[in-house]
């Protein structure tokens, strides 16, 4: 169930009128639809259900984006009917116009502090890398909190294209957490410390947060800058005397959007997918001559909001005997993301086997034990152990632990046994 979900179908009949209007005002239905999906809800199961049930004529499947992405996207979107005066383009949106004016001030003092370095050195002034600006994306409903941290690089006239005025979208970290009947806005601080230590960790270069957006309802966004600031003011007070304050504090810009900020994202990233928003750019061949190549109006580099983790049995899927789960893909992984391989020998099944309790935990230990069940003695072993052999997949959208903050461990599937066949 996702009633905060958005959902947004591409149409070119809007209306519905004429004179077969009722036949025309469905035809939206044979469009690919495109799903906003909360961060603390992109589970397996999730994912699979909502692709079987959007399944269109057009044989397109849907697109699925994170919600926080999203408002992100719709945050950016120049706000229709407002032009600027004496302006062929309308002016840009809230975030735009502070994340334009931030990096051109930016820019120029860093191309100020290089002009004067390289006047004492006398040199040549160098090129200084673009500042390249933070932006904090916060929403809370009564299911979910969820908090993402993006980079937005690449600014985009709006003769480009009008509806991206960024062209790519960098997902840093996103922390995401179900309410589980608990207050939603009591898990803010909780959030917005491991967003801020994930930051930290992943781009220890960038400054602090150029804006924090909030989406959602008015009323939510309202309770959420308050609480947001309340957590700001208190980095802020801590980071007073510190020599490693990373600058997080209530002057940080919270930008709140309109209700359907998150909808309009969703349309422009659904068009960007299906090649309806896009750029055509100039690429230098083999022969060194320039030939137009379309490319996607913003281009998004997600990254994982769940982890996932392997559980082994060799005794033939006993409760008691399943190893803790392993992480095998962990938050914030960069995705999409290659296959992992996991490898399985009968002889190392066989050792865990014999060693009872949950297997055998010291990889040299197991080595070594498995070695004396090679060859044709050990064939019977082998066997009853490959048969034996099991394993399960677990996923989960909260980090920690503790099933009050619903971080515990998902099974995904069926057990599978990799080593026997039926």
């Amino acid at each position: 169930d996702f009633p905060e979900s958005d959902l947004a179908n591409d149409s070119s009949n809007s209306a519905g009128g004429g004179e077969d209007g009722e036949e025309e005002g469905d035809s939206y239905m044979d469009f690919p639809p495109a799903f906003a999906i909360p961060g603390w809800a992109t589970l397996d199961s999730t994912v699979e259900a909502l692709i079987d049930a959007a399944g269109s004529s057009s044989g397109c499947g849907p697109s699925l984006h994170q919600r926080s992405i999203a408002a992100c996207v719709g945050a950016l979107v120049p706000p229709v009917g407002k032009a600027a005066q004496g302006a062929a383009a309308p002016a840009g949106s809230k975030l735009q116009q502070l994340l334009s004016e931030t990096m051109q001030s930016k820019d120029a003092a860093a191309a100020k502090e290089e002009a004067k370095e390289a006047a004492l050195a006398r040199r040549d002034p160098g090129e200084v890398d673009p500042f390249v600006p933070l932006v904090l994306l916060v929403g809370v409903t009564n299911e979910g909190i969820e908090m993402t941290a993006v980079q937005i690089t690449k600014p985009q006239g709006p003769d480009k294209e009008l509806h991206c005025p960024f062209g790519n979208i960098n997902v840093i970290s996103s922390v995401c957490y179900a309410h589980g009947g608990n207050d939603p806005l009591s898990m803010v601080l909780k959030a917005l410390d491991e967003l801020r230590e994930q930051v930290g960790i992943v781009v220890p270069e960038s400054e602090e947060p150029t804006a924090i957006v909030t989406y959602g309802s008015v009323g939510s966004q309202k309770q959420l800058a308050k609480a947001v600031t309340s957590v700001l003011t208190k980095y802020g007070k801590e980071g007073e005397n510190s020599d490693d304050y990373d600058g997080w504090d209530e002057d940080i810009p919270i930008v709140s959007t309109g209700k359907g900020c998150v909808s309009m994202g969703l349309a422009v990233l659904a068009a960007s997918v299906h090649g309806r928003v896009k750029l055509v750019v100039s690429v230098k061949g083999t022969d060194g001559k320039l030939r137009p190549k379309a490319k996607l109006g913003v281009a998004v580099q997600d990254v994982a909001t769940c982890a996932v983790a392997v559980s082994f049995n060799y005794f033939g899927g006993a409760e008691n005997k399943w190893t803790e789960p392993k992480v095998i893909f962990d938050f914030d992984r960069r995705v999409p993301a290659g296959p992992y391989q996991i490898d399985f020998t009968a002889a190392e099944c066989a050792a865990h086997l014999a060693n009872g309790g949950k297997g055998i935990e010291d990889e040299s230990e197991l080595i070594e034990k498995a070695k004396n069940l090679e060859g044709s003695r050990g064939i019977p072993d082998r066997e009853a152990a490959a048969l034996k052999c099991r394993f399960r997949l677990y996923q989960k959208t909260s980090r920690g632990g503790g099933a009050e903050d619903d971080s515990e461990w998902i099974r995904v599937g069926n057990d599978m046994k990799p080593l026997s066949m039926e």
